[in-house]
């Protein structure tokens, strides 16, 4: 199973990798389905996705 999170102002999310909660509260959404809206610009389209993934990595390992 993997879990993902979201910041309350959802400006920020990621993976779930490990969780210490000594207080607080977790809520959980059981989604059967999930469809991303992705631009559709040149800028986007052309990316080369392939040379970011260090900095994706990087970016989730921080978290």
């Amino acid at each position: 199973m993997v879990f993902y999170f979201i910041t309350a102002d959802k400006r920020g999310g990621g993976h779930l990798l490990a969780l210490e909660l000594n207080d607080g509260m977790v809520m959980i959404d059981d989604t059967a389905d999930f469809f991303m809206s992705l631009p559709e610009n040149r800028e986007f389209m052309s990316a080369d996705f392939e040379k970011k993934e260090e900095e994706i990595k990087s970016g989730e390992k921080d978290r």
